[in-house]
């Protein structure tokens, strides 16, 4: 299986070649399937990477084996690069459960935050309704004469209640 496209402006090439596998044959519990792919760029060098799953042929697909492999990269890439970049994560020397747990939940916090808009500026109310919202009220609104009162509309109303 062969795929082609642009990652980040780059052409990326991908070649994923599976193979079906017996568990004891290759003394690995539960493997069903194995798979080589090849991601080629624009460098002389590409990288080789070797996948095991339980899944056997019918129910993954080299296609679809190739796409979770490129979904998988894709949440790698975004996340955890700008957890890594922006905060460094990985340089981390936390140690404790508690305190990693703690500081990745505000980290993740931290990075949402753009993403939600919650940085941007905040913009004072309009003072009036723009122009197209109040040619439209006015439009709607009905002549005086025709406005009737409160108590005009509440007493049939009420009458029916009493009987």
């Amino acid at each position: 299986m062969r795929w082609t496209g642009l990652e980040k402006g780059k052409l990326v090439t991908r070649t994923l070649v599976a193979r079906d596998l017996d568990a004891e044959a290759v003394d690995f519990p539960f493997v069903a399937q194995a798979a080589r792919v090849h991601r080629q760029t624009d460098k002389p060098s590409s990288d080789v990477v070797e996948l095991l799953t339980s899944r056997p042929a019918t129910q993954l697909s080299p296609h679809q084996w190739l796409a979770a492999n490129i979904c998988h990269w894709s949440i790698e890439n975004g996340l955890h690069a700008r957890l890594d970049v922006s905060r460094h994560d990985d340089t981390s020397r936390l140690r404790r459960t508690k305190a990693i747990l703690i500081h990745g939940m505000f980290n993740r916090w931290a990075n949402s935050l753009p993403s939600i808009g919650a940085l941007a500026p905040i913009r004072p109310p309009p003072t009036s309704p723009p122009a197209w919202l109040r040619t439209t009220i006015a439009e709607l609104s009905p002549p005086s004469s025709r406005v009737r009162s409160l108590r005009e509309y509440a007493l049939p109303i009420l009458s029916l209640d009493r009987n």
